[in-house]
C-alpha cells in the first residue's frame, strides 16, 4: 500500500511544485471531488487511503463507498479525552496532506502528469506512428480539448493524465489486434463526443454499456487508431486519460509483471482484472491467440515517467529485466530515457523530465 510523504506527493511542498492555490482548507472539496469522480477512487486511495481518518461525507459518496467501505474503522474514534487532543492534531496534519494531494489531481491542464507512486512511477505518454501529424493533432485538440505540445524533436498534445506524442512514420498496422488493442478516455457526454466524431468524418465502431455500467463506445481514427470512450457525466474536462487495454499471453502473468516492475496497484475494473498507476488504469484479458507486439504499429509504445530514472533502471536490471536501450540522457530534450519490452511484446519507454513539458 502506498504512502504519501510530505514534500513529495503530499504536504505543502506539493503546493509549490504543482502551482496550487495556497488558500484556506475546505474539506468538503475533497468529498465533492470524489463524488464527481474528478479523482478516480481506486487510484486516489492507492496513494493515501490508509493514512487518513476520512470525512463521513467522503464515506457516503455513492461511487466511492464500495472502494473505501473497509476504511470505516478510521471514521470512528474510541480515544479517551486525554488522548483526543493529540489525535486531532495528527488528523489535522493528515487532512492537510490529503487535501493537497486532491488538489494536485485537480490541477489545471498545464500540470498534465499526476504525482508518482512510491516507486516513482506515473503515466507518461502514448507514442503514435502516423502518416499525417497535423491531422492527428487537430483531432485531439478539436475532439478532446487537448493542448498542443511543441518541443524540438517532439510533437504531440497534452490531456489530463498523459501526453499523446506523434511521429511521422508509416505504421505497419493499426492498434486493434495487437497486445494493446486500444486505449481509453473518459468524456462527460458520450452522445456529444460521438456526434462530433461522426461530423468530422470518422468511424464509430460500436456503442455499448461498459464493464463498469456506463455508456461506452469504440472509435476508429486515422491510421486505424482505436480509442474507447466512457461517459462520466461529472467530468470537468472535455476528456481525460483512463485506461490501456492489454490482450497478451496469460493475462494474470502479465498483470503481475506490471505490479512487480512498476508497483502498480492490483484491482478489478468491472469484471476485468486490472491494475492502477497514477494517471492510468491497466486492464488485462487473455486473447484467444497470441497477438503481435506494438513496435512499428500505430500505437508504437507506451511511456511511464519515472523519478530517479537511472537508479530505477539499475534496480530493474538487478531483478533481471533486460533493456532494449539502456538509460541515457538527451540533453536537447531535457530528458532521461530508457526502452524495454514487456513479456507480451509491448514496447515501453521510461522517461524522466517529461513532467516538465
Amino acid at each position: 500500500m502506498s504512502k504519501v510523504r510530505a514534500g513529495e506527493n503530499g504536504g505543502l511542498g506539493a503546493v509549490k511544485k504543482w502551482g496550487l492555490p495556497q488558500r484556506r482548507l475546505q474539506p468538503t472539496l475533497i468529498s465533492k471531488a470524489l463524488a464527481r469522480r474528478e479523482v478516480d477512487c481506486p487510484q486516489f486511495f492507492t496513494a493515501s487511503c490508509h493514512q487518513f481518518p476520512l470525512l463521513p461525507s467522503i464515506q457516503k459518496s455513492a461511487r466511492c463507498r464500495k472502494e473505501i467501505g473497509w476504511l470505516s474503522p478510521f471514521f470512528a474514534s474510541t480515544s479517551t479525552p486525554t488522548t483526543r487532543r493529540t489525535e486531532l492534531r495528527e488528523n489535522a496534519m493528515r487532512l492537510v496532506t490529503l487535501f493537497v494531494l486532491t488538489l494536485s489531481l485537480l490541477a489545471p491542464a498545464e500540470a498534465q502528469l499526476l504525482p508518482p507512486n512510491d516507486a516513482g512511477v506515473t503515466m507518461g505518454h502514448v507514442h503514435l506512428n502516423v502518416r499525417d501529424v497535423e491531422e492527428h493533432k487537430k483531432i485531439w485538440v478539436e475532439q478532446f480539448g487537448a493542448v498542443p505540445l511543441e518541443r524540438e524533436g517532439l510533437t504531440g498534445v497534452k490531456i489530463p493524465g498523459t501526453l499523446i506524442l506523434f511521429r511521422q512514420r508509416e505504421p505497419s498496422g493499426g492498434t486493434e489486434g495487437t497486445v494493446i488493442d486500444h486505449f481509453g478516455l473518459k468524456v462527460p457526454n458520450l452522445a456529444n463526443a460521438l456526434a462530433a466524431w461522426r461530423a468530422a468524418g470518422y468511424e464509430v465502431q460500436s456503442e455499448f454499456t461498459g464493464t463498469e455500467g456506463f455508456p461506452n463506445a469504440y472509435l476508429k481514427g486515422p491510421d486505424d487508431v482505436k480509442i474507447e470512450l466512457q461517459q462520466d457525466v461529472d467530468l470537468p474536462h472535455k476528456a481525460i486519460a483512463y485506461h490501456l487495454h492489454f490482450y497478451g499471453m496469460d493475462h494474470l502473468t502479465l498483470l503481475e509483471w506490471y505490479v512487480e516492475t512498476f508497483t502498480a496497484f492490483k484491482k478489478k475494473r468491472g469484471h476485468h482484472d486490472a491494475a492502477d498507476l497514477p494517471g492510468i488504469n491497466l486492464t488485462y484479458n487473455t486473447p484467444k491467440q497470441l497477438r503481435p507486439g506494438t513496435k512499428g504499429r500505430t500505437l508504437d509504445h507506451i511511456g511511464f515517467e519515472v523519478k530517479n530514472l537511472e537508479a530505477f533502471c539499475k534496480q530493474l536490471e538487478a531483478k533481471g529485466v533486460k533493456f532494449d536501450s539502456p538509460y541515457r540522457k538527451i540533453a536537447r530534450l531535457g530528458l532521461g530515457v530508457a526502452f524495454l519490452t514487456d513479456p507480451a511484446g509491448v514496447y515501453i519507454e521510461l522517461t524522466e523530465g517529461l513532467d516538465q513539458y
